[in-house]
């Protein structure tokens, strides 16, 4: 199990740059829709 805690802790800021990537995109695409 220490393993995986390692790769978690390695990954966290992986993931959390996805979600904040994700995030991001999804409010650009919502303000592009009102602008039309």
């Amino acid at each position: 199990m220490e393993f995986l805690e390692k790769a978690f802790d390695e990954f966290k800021p992986l993931i959390g740059g996805i979600v904040a990537l994700a995030f991001l995109a999804t409010l650009a695409l919502q303000y592009g829709f009102l602008k039309w």
